[in-house]
């Protein structure tokens, strides 16, 4: 399996990519031509940019974070198996079930890879709403709960790529 023959495990992370930069685009037409772009613990801005160089690096991280913990973990699936470490190796690794194991680790790092977009995209919000007034302010509450969201959210995609190969079928 690779990336040509399996099309329809990739485009989800495709749409959810080209819907991050358009979102990225569009929602950063209202910032300033001098964006606060880092906060202190209180919300306070501590650091600026101008407007051009944070679009062009928030686009570049919110295409290229996902991607990259998304397309180097697949690619070196699929080139060895010798680094890949799951609870009943052996099983899941024999050649009758390599394929399958390998497809399912995939759509396990697409789905984090999206969920990792996702969280960059409301930090991009947060960031977006704090210079929205006059005087520039992070909400902390907002970015803190995005963060135990995202905390929460991989929590639970460990464990259920733990569970779902903890049980030899």
């Amino acid at each position: 399996m690779t990336m040509q023959t399996q099309p329809s495990l990739w485009r989800p992370l495709w749409i959810s990519t080209l819907g991050s930069a358009l979102f990225i685009a569009v929602s950063s037409r209202s910032l300033p031509p001098l964006v606060a772009s880092h906060f202190d613990a209180s919300g306070n801005v501590n650091g600026r940019m101008p407007n051009a160089v944070y679009v062009v690096l928030m686009l570049l991280i919110v295409i290229a974070a996902p991607l990259f913990v998304t397309i180097l973990p697949i690619q070196s699936f699929r080139k060895s198996t010798t680094r890949i470490n799951l609870p009943h190796r052996d099983y899941w690794l024999s050649p009758e079930r390599q394929a399958a194991t390998i497809f399912a680790l995939s759509h396990y790092a697409i789905r984090f890879g999206i969920v990792l977009q996702v969280f960059l995209c409301y930090f991009h919000l947060v960031v977006v709403k704090a210079n929205a007034g006059s005087t520039p302010s992070l909400v902390s509450d907002a970015f803190i709960a995005g963060a135990v969201a995202f905390f929460i959210i991989v929590l639970v995609w460990i464990v259920a790529l733990l569970r779902r190969f903890q049980r030899i079928r």
